[in-house]
């Protein structure tokens, strides 16, 4: 084997560097590894492993500490000068290992082998490290989206803790990472950690009108998309565009803040229900999941509206929707449908028995007196409620509204107050 040696395979883009003084391992690494399905690259001194790291992008760096021009512990940290991503391996057969203490302390050296290796161990290391290498390129590939972008973006995690954010973010907000980063955005919103779990859980994307403090005490608009998380089972990442509407064009942009939402209760609207559905139904389609469904119609609201005026029957709405919030659970969808109408969508409610516990508490949590601003009068709306389990019969979002919409009127002929399941 001359002194520098390339074997290609059909994964050329992972490319692992083996930097070993010694033939015999190198041949026995070569044998180890040749069938992993990526390039190997050897050779047995540091100096031409320094010039293949300025030339080549090397995925992992497999490096003895004993070389007779330069050791390995000065490679490592070479490397990690040229490029960061590069995870980085040193194999000794020492058993003095100070001289190591500063690389692992600065994180410059991820992976420790103890010559000789156990074969199984070692394959297992360099996988994970190839994994590792390719989640660091992602991210890397991420943060340069996010820094190149010409609208404030920050990412969150599944606890809502941000973990990245852009320079036109600091530009925006007045803040630099170090002042955010790690902190939960629900710190400078002024919106409560149930409804971004709410519109999160759904769809995974949020067109509300939030807000971020800024350092010097103004405010900036949100809106939300995700990114998947590469393991689907463990966190899941939002990528957060983050827009000051505080200026010029302020109200075209929180009309697209808006654009889901009712603007008189806030809860979702026509559109945004839809991609409710959309989510359920699919959902339902890939697992086998039912879902339940609600319409309800107030039961008193014409009469307040005509008498008492529009500021009362603005007032019921609003109060009532508060009411259903305050009653259902985060992941529930609730829509004001049109009017007095509200739609609501109960994920992973399958039992007949659960939706109507659920309908007796939004009657007995909507039928409370609403004292009038200003006044001393009292209104009631009770509801009429008709709710439905997905099934085979109620295979669409318009067989289940329909569906739903018939009950409902069940129970108003019946007298009101009441509900159809």
């Amino acid at each position: 084997m001359s002194a520098v040696s390339k074997e290609t395979s059909n994964q050329s883009s992972i490319k692992i560097l083996i930097v070993d003084d010694e033939m015999n391992i190198l041949r026995s690494l070569r044998r180890l590894l040749r069938h992993t399905g990526y390039t190997l690259i050897f050779t047995n001194v540091g100096q031409e492993a320094l010039d293949i790291l300025n030339t080549e992008d090397i995925a992992v760096l497999l490096c003895d500490q004993n070389l007779p021009d330069i050791g390995g512990d000065k490679i490592i940290k070479e490397s990690f000068a040229r490029n960061s991503d590069t995870v980085r391996l040193i194999m000794t057969g020492a058993t003095n290992f100070e001289f190591l203490e500063n690389a692992i302390n600065e994180g410059k050296i991820e992976h420790f082998i103890q010559k000789p290796w156990d074969k199984t161990k070692l394959l297992d290391t360099i996988y994970s490290s190839v994994a590792q290498y390719q989640k660091k390129k992602q991210q890397a590939d991420i943060n340069h989206i996010i820094d190149q972008a010409n609208i404030g973006m920050f990412m969150i995690d599944s606890e809502f803790k941000i973990i990245s954010v852009n320079p036109i973010f600091e530009e925006i907000t007045g803040y630099i990472p170090s002042d955010i980063i790690g902190k939960s955005v629900i710190d400078f919103s002024g919106t409560p950690v149930k409804s971004w779990n709410n519109y999160l859980y759904m769809t995974g994307q949020w067109h509300h009108n939030a807000w971020l403090k800024k350092a010097d005490k103004d405010a900036c608009h949100l809106s939300l998309c995700t990114i998947p998380s590469p393991h689907p089972s463990k966190d899941t990442y939002f990528m957060c565009m983050l827009v000051d509407f505080t200026n010029n064009g302020s109200a075209v942009g929180a009309d697209n803040t808006n654009a889901g939402h009712d603007p008189l209760t806030g809860l979702l609207n026509r559109s945004l229900l839809d991609d409710r559905f959309s989510f359920l139904f699919a959902k339902r389609a890939r697992y086998k999941v039912e879902f339940g469904a609600l319409f309800i119609d107030l039961d008193f609201f014409k009469e307040i509206n005509d008498t008492l005026g529009h500021s009362a029957g603005d007032l019921a709405l609003t109060t009532t929707a508060s009411r259903l919030e305050d009653t259902l659970r985060s992941v529930d969808s609730i829509c004001r449908y049109g009017g007095d109408e509200f739609i609501i969508l109960l994920p992973g409610c399958s039992s007949p028995v659960e939706l109507r516990r659920i309908c007796e508490k939004i009657l007995k949590a909507i039928s409370k007196p609403i004292q009038l601003i200003d006044s001393d009068i009292t209104v009631c709306v009770g509801g009429s409620i008709g709710g439905a389990i997905t099934s085979s019969a109620l295979p669409t979002q318009k067989t289940l509204i329909d569906f739903i919409d018939e009950k409902m009127y069940r129970a108003k002929r019946a007298g009101g107050n009441r509900y159809v399941v």
